[in-house]
């Protein structure tokens, strides 16, 4: 399963992953933390969101994927569940 968990900044998207992680033995792909891997801005969305595809399927095929990024919703809605947060 990917789960992808998208919301506003400091809306506790990293912490509700936290959760699935320690719960459900998921593995995390934090957006921010590509972001920060590959010196990017968050200007680079394009570049950012393929980077977060490929790596959340090449964990895919191990195991359970939690994605915890703000990205629009519709760029991922294949994965099947969605949670956003926020005001």
């Amino acid at each position: 399963m990917i789960l992808l968990i998208t919301g506003s900044p400091a809306a506790g998207k990293t912490t509700l992953g936290n959760i699935f992680v320690e719960k459900y033995g998921f593995k995390q792909l934090d957006g921010d933390q590509v972001i920060k891997e590959l010196g990017l801005t968050s200007k680079s969305w394009n570049k950012i969101h393929d980077q977060i595809f490929d790596r959340s399927l090449t964990i895919h095929t191990s195991s359970n994927v939690v994605i915890t990024h703000a990205v629009l919703a519709d760029k991922f809605a294949f994965y099947g569940i969605i949670i956003l947060l926020g005001p």
